[in-house]
């Protein structure tokens, strides 16, 4: 393929905009066209089709209709770069040792090509200035864990805004109205801190069907203590990671009993 022309050009609402017609050597004798354009957002390059806004651009004898029908025909070859998407459940201690703060897709990344491939449980690296804002959506960031006779664990926990309690919209309902008013059960319930222990990962709120017996046993198994030399294991975050709630205090495994205090078992 022999490139024939290079036309540097500003292009309404595009930067830096290069039109490239190409000959194909071949016969009969076509033209191929490819337009892009350096983008700036994160993990994404990008080619972008665009109208064509001078007839001057076009290659002698090419009509302006075909090479708008070139210029569409590059969007299916356009490259994205994915960030690493991950599921909550498969987060590792290596991962949060490789970057401090995981954040949700389906807060951040709204429209985004990876977009649809995610659901609620996905998160990627973050790539925003420290401290990330609670307030912006599911902020995983790392934590340590000290035991009850002192044993220290790493982990992870989610940064929950100072307003973690207010609601959406008047008359809705709020975590500490569905715990039972029991503040610091509701708080965990968003909190949700998990601890790594023995190359696997524990999680101490088990939602409405509470953490399983046979999870319970293993995490005492991986710790080689009982259950009164775990509990209550005392929780916080790096510092200078996230804002808001993110330190906080584990009493046993949880489970929510809608409008009832929250049950802990140990």
């Amino acid at each position: 393929m022999l490139a024939i022309a290079l036309t540097p050009t500003l292009h309404q609402g595009y930067d830096n905009l290069w039109i490239v017609p190409f000959l194909r050597m071949a016969s009969p004798v076509r033209w191929r066209c490819l337009a892009w354009r350096r983008c700036s957002l994160p993990f994404t390059q990008a080619s972008q089709p665009c109208r064509i806004q001078s007839t001057a651009l076009l290659p002698s004898g090419m009509h302006k209709d075909y090479y708008e029908t070139c210029l569409r025909s590059a969007k299916g070859s356009r490259k994205v770069l994915t960030p690493e998407l991950k599921q909550l459940v498969d987060l590792t201690y290596s991962d949060f040792q490789r970057y401090s703060v995981w954040v949700g897709v389906h807060n951040l990344d709204y429209g985004k090509p990876w977009y649809d491939k995610s659901d609620e449980s996905t998160y990627r690296p973050n790539t925003e200035p420290l401290p990330v804002a609670a307030e912006r959506g599911a902020v995983l960031v790392r934590a340590s864990f000290v035991l009850c006779d002192g044993g220290r664990y790493h982990g992870f926990v989610r940064a929950a805004s100072p307003s973690w309690d207010v609601p959406l919209r008047k008359g809705m309902a709020t975590a500490l109205s569905l715990s039972g008013g029991d503040s610091a059960h509701a708080l965990m319930g968003i909190q949700q801190p998990h601890i790594f222990v023995a190359q696997d990962t524990f999680c101490f709120w088990g939602g409405v069907g509470g953490v399983a017996s046979e999870k319970r046993q293993r995490f005492y198994a991986a710790l080689g203590r009982p259950a009164e030399a775990v509990f209550p294991i005392a929780f916080a975050a790096d510092a200078g990671l996230a804002t808001g709630l993110t330190d906080g205090e584990v009493r046993g495994f949880y489970r929510m009993v809608l409008g009832q205090p929250t049950e802990t078992t140990i």
